[in-house]
């Protein structure tokens, strides 16, 4: 992917509707960093593996740094899950002269999201990306025993918030719920009901090969998002490449969920209807 791709792709996923995150203490000037660094998050998932995917994913977090430095309890906590998210795709992160000995991602990963938990104690996506974090530290740990039992711990804790997620120990759970061979596409928040304030949390994972499945958690409870009822699939026949929240003058916000046919883009839309998200014209 060249530069001038990406630049197009971060340019796009921002029309897509980034840019309708609100911070919660009503600074534009955060709300447009959170939204940038989501922007350039997304943009990292897509880009095959090298420098280019590193330099984005270093950009984001320095996005998400700069929307934490605005007040505001609920910016903050939101920035920490964006920079989270960043450090657990990147590889190698850009190294701070004169340091010799520094963090591995995985591990500002881990220090990220624990502090938005601290702040946000009843945060399920800080539990579970702390869930996903420890998982993934057992991978490599000589003694995995004690990372297992933390992710476990805190899979179970965003399960019990609402999210559909399935701890490393269970075989069982909601259908099409978040095993931890998934991966991670979205996960940040935005105003989806149209109650005025940013609380549901759009999530959206991969299950196998180009099939996406996306809940929206509000009050407690997943409402899913679904195209293809027999998958599961938030997108009925393309490949999923972003979601937005675009507010309407009357009425509920429109769920957009952007995706690709046969070269042509294409969008599935869904929206609020008092019981959950249905699909709408």
């Amino acid at each position: 992917m060249t530069e001038r791709m990406t630049r197009v792709i971060v340019a796009a996923l921002l029309v897509f509707g980034y840019t309708a995150v609100v911070a919660a203490d009503g600074s534009p000037t955060a709300a447009r960093e959170i939204a940038r660094g989501h922007a350039l998050l997304a943009a990292a998932r897509q880009a095959p593996a090298g420098e280019a995917k590193e330099d984005l994913l270093s950009e984001a977090v320095e996005a998400f740094k700069s929307g934490y430095r605005w007040f505001g309890r609920d910016t903050q906590v939101r920035a920490l899950l964006g920079a989270a998210q960043s450090y657990l795709v990147m590889q190698t992160p850009r190294r701070v002269f004169p340091f010799l000995w520094q963090a591995t991602p995985l591990q500002r990963a881990e220090r990220s999201a624990q502090q938005a938990l601290v702040m946000q104690s009843d945060s399920p996506s800080a539990a579970f990306l702390l869930g996903l974090i420890y998982w993934r530290q057992a991978q490599t740990a000589e003694d995995p025993a004690e990372a297992v039992a933390l992710s476990n711990e805190y899979v179970g804790k965003a399960a019990d918030s609402g999210m559909p997620v399935v701890a490393p120990d269970r075989v069982d759970g909601p259908p099409h719920a978040f095993q931890m061979e998934d991966t991670l596409s979205v996960l940040r928040y935005a105003d989806a009901r149209g109650t005025g304030k940013p609380d549901d949390l759009l999530f959206v994972y991969e299950k196998g090969e180009n099939r996406h499945v996306g809940v929206i958690v509000a009050a407690g409870k997943a409402y899913p998002l679904v195209a293809d009822a027999v998958t599961g699939s938030m997108v009925s026949d393309g490949t999923f490449e972003g979601i937005s929240v675009d507010a309407q003058p009357q009425g509920a916000p429109q769920i957009i969920i952007h995706a690709r046919r046969d070269g042509r883009q294409i969008a599935e839309s869904f929206a609020w209807n008092g019981d959950g998200f249905v699909p709408s014209d």
